[in-house]
């Protein structure tokens, strides 16, 4: 069957925030349907809709330039537009839709590079300005920077964290760092904390993941 793509940008701020990535997943689905959206769905036992979330988000965080795709019958009349409004009567306080975009083909995106942005009491700023003041010096020396993770087999996996972080600034409280993202690693955010020794009892706000950029693919 000849479909389109549907691709839609969105933010989750609010207590929205402290949903899961699956539950994000599941609340997708049932706005579609709640909407009287015709999307496609896969074959087999257990239909699913082939929607896609490229980017889990790590519960807590408020995130900005996300998206996702849903696969829409080709034969439907309707545009991005029209989408976007049905849709956007569909969400509560906490979830905002951004843009629509409609595809005459089947496509994905694939996040690149992201900004984390992590604001500090004022009592913990001399410590975290210090952390990275320090990394940045390693990583400016060329030398790697590496951090352990472990699977759920046991097995350990070194990242070069000196690789995978592109940039890091300081503006007033706030630190902002933009982490580079590919199919084989990504920082995840309580390693970002750890190596800017930042606790979670020195954020003033909750962390926000901001200016993705996507690669279509």
């Amino acid at each position: 069957m000849s479909v389109n793509t549907l691709k839609i940008g969105f933010e989750i701020t609010h207590q929205l925030r402290y949903l899961s990535h699956r539950q994000i997943v599941k609340f997708f689905q049932r706005a579609f349907i709640r909407a009287g959206i015709d999307i496609c769905f896969s074959e087999g036992f257990n239909p699913r809709p082939k929607m896609s979330l490229p980017l889990p988000r790590s519960v807590g965080i408020i995130t900005k330039d996300d998206l996702l795709t849903i696969q829409v019958p080709s034969a439907s009349a309707k545009t991005a537009e029209d989408y976007f409004a049905m849709l956007a009567l569909q969400m509560p306080l906490g979830c905002s839709l951004t843009d629509a975009q409609l595809f005459n083909e089947r496509v994905s995106f694939a996040p690149t590079k992201a900004e984390y942005s992590f604001k500090m009491n004022a009592d913990s700023v001399e410590k975290v300005h210090t952390a990275v003041g320090n990394f940045l010096g390693v990583k400016s020396s060329g030398q790697p920077i590496f951090i352990e993770r472990k699977s759920d087999e046991g097995k350990v996996r070194k990242l070069d964290a000196a690789f995978l972080i592109d940039d890091i600034k300081i503006q007033d409280q706030a630190v902002i760092v933009t982490s580079l993202i590919s199919n084989e690693a990504a920082l995840r955010i309580e390693e970002l904390l750890n190596l800017l020794n930042i606790d979670h009892c020195d954020l003033a706000a909750p962390v926000e993941r901001a200016n993705v950029q996507w690669n279509k693919k």
